[in-house]
């Protein structure tokens, strides 16, 4: 989805119980998988999105075992390898010159760091293979392969006769004979000793070679094809010293070999000249059935009769009929990007743009998958969109196609093929169904899909809409927009919001509540209790991407996602911000979330509970209630014991403001107020009893300072929190 960076609208309507903190649901599963390896006992798989995954039960399950090792959002995860006595993982990590490399010996229980002594400023591990006891690895340093003969701990050299820097792509083997792939293909005889050349007489590869495995004691090869022509695929019975043309073929992404059988994958979608193809000799083929329709299949694992494979986004496939079908195997495997959460008070519907639509009647415990992915090929649900919708007992879905009806709940699906395509947004409005699209257009219909009239012609660059009774809000490339009638005319309703000198009033996102708006704009968030007719801005820095409200209490998600850093003594952090209070005063509660930059792309509510999904680790929740003890506490009730620095309020404020804060035990508080120079200005508490568990306040005079920005920064136990107020007079 198409997104600027500018105002997001609110109104809104809350639950109560109370739970310690964010925990994961079991799903929706799905991701997109890179590796997968075994050993005798375990199946390790890798996701883009969250690190490694183990199942005990040849790939029916999953558990996720990235704990201890480097965060898989911001550092690359680039080689795996396993056999029964260790499990070796590879990372480049973001921002730092070398790369790492883990061990476990309790299967992921644990992790120690065994990087090899690189020579190289720059080097890191790209490949990995586990053959025999013997672990090799393909690194971008001056010596291309190391070796490891005791679980990784050390590491020596086994890369003599390798071009230098060639950074092995792949490393396989069988018994004593050693293959590697840098550019070419070479071999060795002797624990990588010494290596010699087997692109020998007969192999055509201009280009390179994509991909080579061992079936028996054949080798077969995939070249690289040049612009416009077929693959050559290669077969050698000598071990690469000559090799005989089996035929020509589409893009062979990858190779992969059991005892009698090959498989092949294509580097293109599943419907498109993509999938996983069945070989025993490289001439005849047979695709393998059950992949979604879009989706690219890589990599793969043989393991007895059962095949796993990974995709791009719907995560692992597992075949027990040695790969001739394939049915959705990612129980377990919470790496999947949730778009949007649709609850009707039973029953969960989630869609995401590479999983389409999977239900969940049991608050995400199990979760199943609707017809709609596999019917419909290259329907992903739309990136970023409120996509799903209930008008009486039909459910409407938003995709990156046609709108899709539902007519049982979300089981099965069907296209509205004279629809609008790429709906980002649905609203039911009375006798209407509105859909916002990619296009920065409205649309409508009055017979439940039938016919469409537009309902933007005087909009310019419509980036959300949202509702509140019988008046639709858009927000556009010019600001907020309000119709009472249906979309036929339109009103900015824009005062107060603050211009960005740039971007100005662009909007990207609009929400609505009975009795509060909340626009978010380059300039941060702003307030209106008068439906529009005039803005406060509460916050500068606050740029909404999804939200929830129940009663007076609202939870967005940032664009910043769940991050918490400490630069310079201060905390900065982003991720789920909650208001009790309609939207007037702010805090963050991300206890539970992974601390790696998360983003929070839908809010759902539901048997007193608030669930979020994410765009990587699935879906995840806790109580409402617990939410709301800010709240609670202002009328005596308890609030939770933690390090927290509410943002002021008001704000922008003249000339008091109020600042609030909860400490996580009794002890010395300071609270100060500096200018963007960091010069102080105020001291409201210096080094003061206080309690916790109670909301402690305090009052910020600015009578005799001139407008503009502020910090008010909260010092307990070595610990420093900073807030960004705005003084206007």
């Amino acid at each position: 989805m198409r997104r600027s960076y500018g105002i997001f609208l609110f109104i809104l309507c809350v639950a109560t119980t109370s739970s310690a903190q964010w925990v994961q649901t079991n799903g929706p599963g799905g991701g997109t998988v890179t590796m997968i390896v075994s050993n005798q006992s375990s199946i390790f798989a890798a996701t883009q999105e969250r690190g490694l995954y183990r199942s005990a039960d040849d790939g029916v399950t999953w558990n996720w075992i990235g704990a201890g090792l480097p965060d898989a959002k911001t550092n690359s995860l680039s080689a795996l390898a396993a056999n029964d006595n260790a499990l070796e993982v590879a990372y480049s990590l973001s921002g730092a010159a070398q790369g790492v490399v883990y061990r476990s010996t309790d299967n992921g229980a644990s992790w120690q760091n065994n990087t090899p002594g690189f020579t190289g400023a720059y080097a890191a591990v790209y490949s990995l293979a586990a053959i025999g006891n013997d672990f090799y690895a393909g690194t971008s340093d001056s010596i291309p392969v190391v070796r490891s003969t005791d679980n990784g701990a050390t590491w020596t050299s086994a890369g003599g006769g390798l071009p230098a820097f060639g950074t092995p792509s792949k490393l396989f083997g069988k018994n004593t004979m050693l293959f590697a792939l840098s550019g070419g293909l070479y071999r060795s005889t002797d624990n990588g000793g010494s290596w010699i050349q087997s692109t020998g007489t007969g192999l055509t590869a201009p280009y390179g070679v994509s991909d080579v495995a061992l079936l028996g004691d054949t080798l077969y090869a995939a070249t690289i094809p040049q612009i416009y022509q077929y693959a050559g695929f290669y077969k050698s019975t000598d071990y690469g010293d000559s090799w005989t043309l089996v035929g020509s073929t589409f893009d062979v992404k990858s190779i992969v070999a059991s005892a009698y059988t090959m498989f092949i994958c294509s580097p293109y979608p599943v419907g498109l000249l993509g999938g996983v193809f069945r070989t025993a000799d490289g001439i005849s083929r047979t695709a393998a059935a059950g992949f979604p329709s879009g989706c690219i299949v890589n990599p793969l694992l043989v393991r007895g009769s059962t095949v796993l494979a990974g995709t791009d986004g719907p995560g692992m496939y597992r075949s027990t009929d040695s790969g001739s079908s394939f049915i959705g195997s990612s129980a377990g495997l919470t790496s999947n990007s949730i778009n949007f959460l649709f609850s009707d008070g039973s029953e969960f519907i989630a869609a995401s743009k590479a999983c389409g639509t999977q239900l969940s009647p049991d608050n995400g415990a199990s979760w199943t998958q609707a017809t709609d992915y596999a019917a419909l090929p290259l329907q992903y649900f739309y990136k970023g969109s409120n996509c799903i919708v209930k008008k009486g007992d039909t459910l409407y879905a938003g995709t990156n196609g046609y709108i899709e009806r539902s007519i049982d709940g979300g089981s099965t699906w069907s296209q509205i093929a004279v629809s609008p395509i790429g709906v980002t947004t649905l609203l039911n409005i009375g006798n209407y169904l509105f859909a916002q699209t990619g296009s920065d257009s409205i649309s409508r219909t009055s017979d439940n899909g039938a016919t469409w009239t537009s309902a933007s012609s005087t909009l310019t660059g419509v980036t959300s809409i949202a509702s509140q009774g019988t008046s639709v809000y858009a927000g556009t490339s010019l600001g907020v927009f309000r119709s009472t009638d249906n979309g036929g005319t339109w009103s900015a309703i824009n005062t107060g919001i603050v211009i960005h000198p740039i971007y100005g009033l662009a909007t990207s996102t609009v929400y609505a509540s009975p009795t509060v708006l909340l626009a978010g704009t380059f300039e941060g968030l702003h307030r209106s209790t008068d439906d529009g007719a005039s803005w406060t801005r509460i916050d500068s820095t606050l740029l909404p991407l999804s939200y929830a409200a129940s009663g007076s209490t609202i939870v967005i998600g940032d664009m910043v996602g769940v991050f918490s850093a400490i630069y310079g003594g201060i905390t900065y952090a982003g991720g789920v911000h909650v208001s009790t209070d309609g939207g007037a005063t702010w805090r963050i509660n991300n206890t539970g979330f992974p601390n790696d930059g998360l983003k929070i792309k839908s809010f759902a509510i539901q048997g007193g509970k608030i669930y979020a999904g994410t765009d990587g680790a699935s879906m995840w929740t806790r109580s409402l209630g617990e939410l709301m003890d800010v709240k609670i506490a202002a009328h005596g009730s308890s609030v939770p014991s933690e390090f927290f620095l509410s943002q002021n309020y008001p704000n922008p404020f003249n000339p008091t403001t109020t600042i609030d804060f909860t400490l996580p035990a009794d002890g010395k508080v300071t609270l100060k107020v500096y200018d963007v120079l960091g010069r102080e200005v105020a001291v409201l508490l210096n080094n003061e009893q206080r309690k916790a568990g109670e909301l402690q306040q305090a009052v910020f005079d600015a009578s005799r300072l001139s407008s503009g920005v502020y910090f008010s920064r909260l010092a307990f136990n070595g610990k420093q929190l900073l807030k960004k107020m705005l003084l206007l007079k």
